[in-house]
């Protein structure tokens, strides 16, 4: 696998809605529409260590100008009986303290673009969120993470505007189509650099499925394109 930050596989703390592997894992609480739905498949998943349940969301991970900061929104899952099919409902948008800041007083640019992460883990605790220490070992304590989607990220653009989309073309910028991106949310698929290019890239596309894989398939696959941030 190319170069991915390792805080994405280390330091994340999300809070999800599900049940247990093989049960129906519909919400019971009516939350009204979505304002994103996230389809995708279970492909594979690292080995369960404990009979517990098996969570699927979305992680917000901020890592522009404010530093890196790994924060969550609340996902419901439809189905995630694994390996299958599931469903993320998204019905808030993430907090501004989870979007990457693009303002810039000198350019006339503003806008604020988050990141999120399609991650799938043991939660060993009990507490329906994913406890880690951060460290590259796991902790005692710490929830198993058992895969994640590699190869697309669910993204939500605040104050979308020319100028935003502007900056965003420039080299070394996120997003290699910012023309497609919306106000709200979008889904992006991943982009291998290419040449003397530093970074992957990420292309906005339209609602597909999205494939789930282990870790151990992610941390063994070097055709993955994860050094974007």
């Amino acid at each position: 696998m190319k170069t991915l930050n390792t805080k994405i596989l280390t330091v994340v703390g999300v809070t999800l809605i599900a049940a247990a592997c093989g049960d129906d894992l519909t919400d019971k609480t009516y939350q009204g529409e979505p304002r994103f739905v996230v389809n995708g498949v279970v492909q594979s998943l690292d080995a369960s260590t404990a009979t517990v349940d098996t969570f699927v969301g979305v992680v917000w991970y901020n890592f522009a100008k404010n530093g890196d900061t790994i924060s969550t929104q609340v996902a419901s899952v439809s189905d995630a009986s694994f390996p299958s099919e599931f469903t993320l409902a998204l019905y808030d948008e993430p907090a501004s303290e989870d979007l990457n800041d693009y303002s810039d007083a000198e350019r006339g640019t503003r806008g604020y673009v988050g990141t999120g992460f399609v991650v799938a883990f043991d939660d060993l605790d009990g507490d329906g969120s994913l406890t880690t220490s951060g460290e590259m070992e796991p902790a005692p304590g710490d929830d198993l993470l058992r895969g994640m989607a590699p190869g697309h990220i669910a993204i939500f653009a605040r104050d979308v505007n020319e100028t935003l989309r502007t900056l965003l073309a420039q080299e070394n910028m996120l997003i290699v189509n910012p023309e497609a991106m919306v106000p709200g949310f979008n889904l992006a698929r991943t982009v291998c650099a290419e040449g003397d290019e530093a970074f992957d890239m990420l292309e906005i596309v339209p609602n597909e499925s999205v494939p789930l894989e282990s870790m151990e398939y992610i941390d063994n696959n070097d055709s993955l394109c994860l050094n974007f941030t």
